[in-house]
């Protein structure tokens, strides 16, 4: 379950290996929370976001929080680093 809401988030951030992101889930009580974050390569910007709810929702939690990463500007992090290290 955790794996799987972390996995979601990085597919629904479209980084792959290369880019700056991370993403941390853990269970307590039932209830799956999901940290994530994108950064600039230089570590010059952080985009965070945390998102919670119940573990049977692992994969819908983990593109939640995707999407709000991206409402953030993540994409343009997300594309700057595959630039560079293309």
């Amino acid at each position: 379950d955790r794996i799987t809401a972390e996995r979601e988030f990085l597919a629904g951030l479209g980084a792959g290996c290369m880019a700056p992101v991370g993403a941390h889930a853990s269970v307590k009580g039932g209830v799956l929370t999901l940290e994530g974050w994108v950064a600039a390569l230089d570590g010059s910007q952080v985009i965070r976001a945390t998102t919670s709810g119940d573990v049977s929702e692992c994969a819908e939690l983990g593109a939640e929080l995707a999407a709000d990463t991206l409402g953030q500007g993540a994409q343009a992090l997300v594309d700057a680093a595959h630039a560079q290290i293309a």
